[in-house]
């Protein structure tokens, strides 16, 4: 067991990321993001960064998260 532990979507939907850490929660307005993982991971955190008001990037058109989309399973 360890005290910083779990999904890190659950983590940051909780607030208990930010508390743990001192930080304000995600803001699209300041903050930017890289995700990459399963695609499932994908999916809870494109569904997380969607309902913050987060817009995903592309090469064409610069957004407030990318996805790295790397994952071999």
């Amino acid at each position: 067991p360890f005290r910083n532990r779990g999904r890190i979507t659950d983590l940051i939907n909780s607030g208990k990321l930010f508390a743990d850490i001192g930080l304000a929660p995600l803001d699209p307005a300041r903050d930017r993001v890289m995700i990459c993982g399963s695609p499932a991971m994908l999916r809870d955190a494109v569904d997380l960064l969607a309902s913050a008001g987060f817009a995903e990037g592309s090469s064409h058109a610069a957004g407030s998260y990318v996805i790295e989309r790397a994952f071999v399973g």
